[in-house]
């Protein structure tokens, strides 16, 4: 597999992915602002949490993006995805305790929401790694053109041998045609 495949490929997945963690971040959005807004039996601090996080992750998703098509440095965003995680484990560990200690009983609705938080962050690894693979093959795709040496770039060395090529072709004709000439002045003579 070359790496224009490998580069269809792994777009095609970190697209995907990414549509699967807006769903799951909307999803979550909208139960819990309904639930602020309705006022049905709903846990404030949840509600208001798991705001903060959805928010997190789609700020998280949107500079991904934005950093992976533009081909520059993730550190900064590998930090804010650590981050991330570790407050969510911690919350998910500390909510746990108060849930468990106070008797509050949670509903599937609450439950299932904190489940697709924590499998859009674990999801939101897994597109960072993708990103990084596919920032590296767009750099192994596509070379700089250094102003200093003139160094041509992949698009120019393509280039390049199609023009060698078309004019290898023409060589081809023109001896062939001179070979047809020069028979038809032997037949001719």
């Amino acid at each position: 597999m070359d790496n224009k495949q490998k580069k269809k490929i792994l777009n095609a997945t970190y697209r995907s992915l990414l549509f699967l963690v807006l769903l799951s971040i909307g999803w979550t959005l909208y139960l819990a602002i309904d639930k602020i807004v309705n006022k049905t039996s709903s846990i404030l601090w949840l509600d208001v949490t798991l705001i903060a996080v959805g928010s997190l992750v789609l700020l998280f998703l949107i500079a991904d993006c934005s950093k992976t098509k533009n081909m520059k440095n993730k550190y900064g965003l590998a930090k804010f995805l650590f981050f991330i995680t570790f407050n969510s484990v911690i919350g998910v560990i500390v909510g746990a305790f108060v849930f468990y200690y106070k008797q509050l009983a949670i509903t599937n609705g609450y439950l299932f929401a904190v489940c697709l938080i924590i499998v859009a962050e674990l999801t939101c690894i897994v597109i960072f790694s993708l990103g990084l693979k596919l920032s590296r093959l767009y750099q192994n795709l596509t070379m700089n053109i250094d102003s200093v040496s003139e160094t041509p770039n992949f698009d120019d060395e393509l280039m390049l041998k199609k023009k060698l090529d078309a004019l290898n072709r023409k060589l081809e004709i023109k001896k062939v045609q001179e070979k047809i000439d020069n028979i038809q002045k032997e037949l001719d003579e």
